[in-house]
């Protein structure tokens, strides 16, 4: 982690000229990296003195790296006034996430300090002040906490400089890029010379893929996430094997966050398997991460709805309509494939369930939920985020048959006023529960086109949307609706003349014929669609 050293405590005020002398060759002492002649001045001075102590603790620290009885030491006591208390409180923090990787503690005692400078020249020295923000900004920039608070920090640094050091301007850059605000990033880089991961970082933003290249490769080689910004590169640019294979060399020698990156990579290109072992390995990293446990969700669930693609595949599953026949010549009847109501891969759904009721207790807890390595979702990211666990929640419940749990999931994802395919699955998964649970009437309302409001390119949501809504209307008793239902799903045709309807079409307008009544039309449609048996 690059953030500053320790900081000393500074000494009482009832010392003597002598005492504070000495005191002073032992901070020299101590910054030139002297730090067994520090300690040695250090033992001079009184050693009933708190800030003595701490100092001393400290320079040990510095000889033998014992994080832990440094950290023990280092406490609250009513014998410091508030410049050494926050100086106290500074090197707690820094140990807390240099060495412990102990972020959320580390952040909420320098916010705690933070929030008490409103008049910072008053309160402490300006050299603490300027240290306590710039550790608190580095935090929040390199564990990806919200980049408006970083850059919040270092507006207010920035003003303590006529020229800002080198490093403000690289965190202000780098927290204006992780908030996707391209001309800032711009304007900041500017003034600064090199940085040429973070102008790649920029113009890969701006989708300058042949410009992000040329900057990347005068990267170092020797930065440990190197392969990871190559790999990514490589991915934006759509060569997703070479990716993917890039990373797949060194697997087992990556840092967690590259390996994320890894099973992301994996999971958009279909290799689920890979996908799923990476973020499980992800877990021991970043549990707290609302999306890594919907990504494992999502791995099982696309596991699960490649069989659910072959419904749409009426050629092939015509072969499987039919059961079997009974009697023969004139009076033979077919027999067709009964409803199976056995919940299909149950442990896997109530796996993907657990991982999804576990990402939304993290998104829905402000103090519990940490997005690193991802980077902090803005405010539409966040709700976006929220509505995909939901409509997630809703669907896997209603493949368990919890209908009354899958309603209330797909109404609570409305109520977050979702849009585009979030609004209209919204609308189907909450449509179906409905109809399980007999609420023919409200059920309908939901698959209503004009309710759902589906996007001109969604030919198989409309394809399933007009078949939920003549089944709505079947077991309603409302045949002649159902019919004309059905006519409207034949015209659901996309340009690339796929089929797109379901299988259970042809069984639904075969019923629906048969109970108006209309056993021709029935014939008609299985000579029609099921050549086979005519």
């Amino acid at each position: 982690m690059d953030c500053d050293d320790l900081s000393g405590i500074p000494n009482n005020e009832n010392v003597s000229d002598k005492e504070r002398d000495t005191a002073h060759q032992a901070f020299c002492d101590y910054e030139a990296g002297r730090y067994k002649e520090s300690l040695k001045r250090l033992e001079t001075l009184n050693g009933d003195d708190k800030s003595v102590q701490f100092n001393s603790s400290i320079v040990q620290f510095s000889i033998d790296g014992d994080v832990d009885r440094l950290l023990e030491n280092l406490t609250s006591d009513d014998e410091l006034d508030l410049a050494q208390q926050v100086c106290v409180d500074f090197n707690r923090a820094l140990l807390l996430a240099k060495y412990k990787g102990n972020f959320k503690e580390a952040i909420k005692i320098l916010e705690k300090r933070v929030s008490l400078i409103t008049d910072p020249m008053g309160i402490v020295d300006e050299r603490t002040t300027i240290r306590l923000c710039h550790l608190l900004a580095v935090i929040y920039v390199e564990r990806k906490k919200d980049p408006s608070k970083a850059l919040a920090l270092l507006q207010f640094l920035g003003d303590k400089f006529d020229n800002p050091p080198h490093r403000l301007q690289q965190l202000k850059a780098l927290c204006y890029l992780q908030m996707r605000s391209t001309k800032a990033a711009k304007k900041e880089l500017k003034s600064i010379n090199g940085e040429p991961l973070l102008r790649s970082y920029l113009e890969l933003q701006r989708s300058n893929c042949k410009k992000t290249l040329k900057t990347f490769a005068s990267c170092s080689k020797e930065n440990p996430y190197y392969t990871n910004n190559e790999a990514v590169i490589n991915f934006c640019m759509g060569k997703k094997n070479t990716a993917v294979h890039l990373l797949s060399k060194q697997i087992n020698n990556l840092p967690p966050e590259t390996v994320y990156n890894y099973g992301l990579m994996n999971l958009f290109t279909g290799n689920l398997k890979n996908a799923f072992e990476a973020f499980k390995k992800c877990l021991l990293y970043f549990k707290k991460n609302p999306r890594l446990w919907l990504r494992i969700a999502e791995c099982k669930l696309e596991e699960l709805s490649r069989n659910k693609i072959e419904d749409f595949d009426i050629v092939k599953r015509k072969q499987d309509m039919i059961l079997g026949y009974a009697d023969d010549g004139l009076h033979r009847k077919m027999i067709f494939q009964g409803c199976n109501d056995k919940i299909i891969d149950k442990e896997k759904l109530l796996f993907i369930r657990k991982c999804l009721l576990h990402s939304l207790t993290l998104i829905q807890s402000d103090t519990e939920r940490d997005f690193y390595p991802s980077n902090y979702p803005s405010e539409v990211e966040l709700k976006r985020l929220t509505i995909s666990i939901l409509l997630e929640l809703s669907y896997v419940n209603l493949c368990l048959h919890n209908f009354s749990y899958a309603h209330k999931y797909a109404v609570e994802a409305l109520d977050l006023s979702p849009e585009s395919n979030q609004k209209c699955l919204a609308h189907l998964y909450a449509g179906e529960a409905l109809v399980w649970l007999d609420s023919i009437t409200e059920a309908i309302t939901h698959f209503s086109e004009s309710t759902s409001n589906p996007p001109e390119e969604g030919t198989v949501y409309k394809a399933v949307l007009c078949y939920n809504l003549a089944v709505a209307y079947t077991l309603r008793g409302e045949f002649s609706k159902a019919s004309e239902t059905l006519r409207l799903l034949r015209n659901i045709q996309p340009q690339s003349n796929k089929q797109v309807l379901p299988i259970q079409f042809i069984v639904l307008a075969i019923y629906i014929q048969l109970a108006q009544g209309y056993v021709d039309s029935a014939k008609s449609i299985i000579k029609q669609h099921l050549t086979q048996y005519r």
